[in-house]
């Protein structure tokens, strides 16, 4: 009593037990491994003996998804074939880098990869020549698997991100020629632009030129600032000189990086705007939808200026994104009315900026939108809504993650309206998109075998029910373990269906 009291900073479990995936669920894997798979390091992985560099690969996952807006593994993938695997490749598999990851993304997802550009303030070509090299090696640096190549500390990262700031050779990357030359050139700007304007004034405009330069110059300001930012809130973790404690809750962490950026970010506000959605989207799966309605409500107000301003579709798309996150917020709060407004304005935007053609941001806003119908008890608009949801996903990415999702809520939906056939059939149809995507023993089969049997027992039809039921168990035994809460919710479940039945035994 009185002592110090550990507690684990992680954000991304939010695992679902005994409660009905519906609506905007998202279910995780369980198991054995302590923490989230994405940021964790591979002597985590493997029950070993941890110290700093644990912290050191942990930042480097989340440096590569702030550079990035990508994971250094896909999530699904790492997911798909069962804990053994997954750790597997925590353990052995080196991440590709930042850069090539996000090329790869935007060959198979042109307009998701498009948008993490955006939130970057960045087009997509600009954004992977700032990822490469220092950025690349500082990630990757990190992410090493062998823990004595990784930067010794915290501290020591963040020696090297001051250097690229300043256009120093960093200590992750190979010091070639040109990569030399590079560091020269950016360190003496000036002189070097001097004699550029000489020879391109050959070619072009001097007018035109220093349009192009200040352009530049605000962007790299504008990263500049940004990464500043982030780097200050890296000391604000490290508890020796800092202000976090290793016993502060994510919430209050979460606090004190919002605090570090408003001082450092008060004169960017789409900088500033990007970064509190960040913020507010990390609440929102802790479902603290008061704290990140509060980041949200500025980023509105910003975004609102942007498009006043004449920024055309990329500032309403920005806008859009802003008010579907905003509805989220308000969904965690209940208040579904507030909700309901913010996405039908973000459903009108992204509907005008993509022309009325389908898109997977209209598809989401739809899901969403149906889901707070339903809240209120507006089954049939409910109804329509995530009928073209569907479709949309259907013609989009049929067997998708996305998919599955949309035609499981639409099952809810008909459940809660009595339609308990059609409801089934929509189980079943999301049941086979998941066996299809997943394979057979996922746990999202489990999931998804659990509302067929528990639909079934609605009905009457308690016999019917034992054969998914039994199917899910052994797939929870088989992936979770015979003590996890899922085993032993359909273990029970069974257990009732089968006196039900009279199948005693």
């Amino acid at each position: 009593e009185g002592g110090v009291v550990p507690k684990v900073i992680d954000f991304g479990i939010a695992k679902a037990t005994t409660e009905r995936l519906s609506d905007s669920t998202m279910v995780t894997m369980g198991g054995e491994l302590m923490g989230t798979p994405d940021y964790m390091s591979p002597e985590q992985a493997d029950g070993a003996d941890i110290d700093t560099r644990v912290d050191v690969y942990s930042l480097g996952a989340s440096f590569y998804e702030l550079f990035s807006g990508l994971l250094p593994f896909d999530p699904t993938e790492l997911r798909a074939k069962g804990m053994s695997a997954m750790r597997e490749r925590i353990m052995h598999e080196a991440p590709p880098r930042p850069s090539e990851r996000l090329r790869r993304f935007a060959a198979a997802a042109p307009p998701q990869a498009a948008a993490i550009a955006a939130a970057r303030q960045s087009g997509l070509e600009p954004l992977l020549r700032d990822l490469r090299d220092d950025l690349d090696w500082i990630c990757l640096r990190c992410l090493e698997k062998d823990r004595d190549l990784r930067y010794a500390s915290p501290s020591e990262l963040a020696t090297d991100l001051k250097r690229h700031q300043a256009h120093l050779p960093v200590s992750a990357g190979p010091p070639s020629r040109a990569y030399l030359v590079r560091k020269f050139v950016a360190r003496h700007r000036i002189g070097v632009s001097v004699a550029a304007v000489g020879v391109a004034a050959l070619v072009v405009a001097a007018v035109t030129f220093a349009s192009l330069y200040r352009r530049a110059e605000e962007q790299r300001r504008l990263a500049d600032d940004t990464l500043q930012a982030f780097q200050q809130s890296i000391a604000a973790v490290d508890p020796t000189g800092g202000r976090a404690t290793a016993s502060m809750g994510a919430l209050d962490f979460l606090g004190l990086v919002e605090a570090e950026l408003v001082s450092r970010l008060g004169a960017q506000p789409r900088a500033l705007a990007a970064m509190r959605q960040s913020l507010a989207v990390a609440r929102i799966s802790f479902k603290d939808g008061s704290g990140a309605g509060r980041l949200l409500d500025e980023v509105v107000a910003e975004r609102r200026r942007e498009v006043a301003e004449g920024g055309g579709t990329d500032a309403e798309l920005a806008l859009a994104e802003a008010l579907h996150n905003l509805g989220r917020a308000r969904y965690y709060e209940n208040r579904f009315e507030d909700a309901l407004t913010d996405y039908a304005e973000a459903l009108e935007l992204r509907r005008r900026a993509h022309g009325g053609m389908d898109h997977a941001d209209v598809a989401m806003t739809l899901q969403h939108l149906a889901a707070v119908n339903r809240r209120l008890g507006k089954l049939p608009e409910a109804m329509q809504l995530i009928d073209r949801s569907v479709a949309m996903w259907t013609r989009l990415a049929p067997e998708s993650l996305e998919r599955f999702q949309a035609v499981n809520n639409r099952g809810t939906i008909l459940e809660q309206a009595g339609r308990l056939d059609d409801a089934e059939r929509d189980f079943l149809d999301a049941l086979g998109v998941m066996e299809r995507s997943r394979g057979a023993d996922d746990p999202l089969v489990a999931r998804t075998l659990m509302n067929v049997a528990q639909l079934r027992i609605r009905k009457g039809q308690p016999a019917e029910a034992v054969a998914p039921l039994e199917r899910a168990l052994a797939i929870y035994e088989l992936r979770l373990g015979a003590e996890h809460a899922d085993t032993k919710s359909a273990r029970r479940v069974l257990g009732e269906a089968r006196v039900a039945a009279g199948q005693l035994h």
